[in-house]
């Protein structure tokens, strides 16, 4: 678009170095040299260029607002992955105790199994020592001999 035999004026800030970015307002202030130096006429660039400038915030929100949504559903897609990561873990970790606390368990049982029968046999032989006079051995060990020698066929 021709500006009274000037130069025309651009459709995109993108020309005058502006590029719509968030720094906009921080460049207006050396707008006017950069527009002088391409022949536009300052008052009607300043006009358009307010109208594209209010454009480009308005898009500049929008798109704000879009990336905060996005970044909304992502960070909730992330806490579940990590909350579903968390109760994974934390099964894991409770099968393992729980497998180790029956292992420890039945290793202590055995344990204890394996005493309990130690001091009984001690405290049988201790019982039958005071008990089983050498008459009783005696009579215990002819009785055994006689029960090997019926069952030995050349005896």
């Amino acid at each position: 678009m021709g500006l009274g035999g000037a130069a025309s004026l651009p459709d995109d800030a993108g020309v005058l170095g502006l590029g719509g970015s968030a720094t906009l307002g921080a460049e207006v202030g050396d707008l006017q040299p950069r527009l002088r130096e391409r022949g536009f006429p300052l008052r009607e660039a300043g006009s358009r260029l307010g109208l594209k400038g209010l454009g480009l915030l308005a898009g500049a929100d929008r798109r704000v607002e879009e990336m905060k949504a996005e970044a909304a559903v992502e960070a909730d897609r992330e806490a579940k992955r990590i909350e579903e990561r968390a109760h994974a873990d934390a099964s894991r970790v409770k099968e393992t105790a729980e497998r180790t606390i029956r292992e420890e368990s039945n290793r202590a049982r055995n344990e204890l199994r394996g005493e309990a029968a130690r001091l009984a046999v001690a405290l049988a032989r201790e019982t039958l020592k005071r008990s089983v006079t050498a008459d009783d051995q005696d009579r215990l060990a002819r009785e055994f001999l006689a029960a090997v020698e019926k069952e030995t066929p050349n005896g």
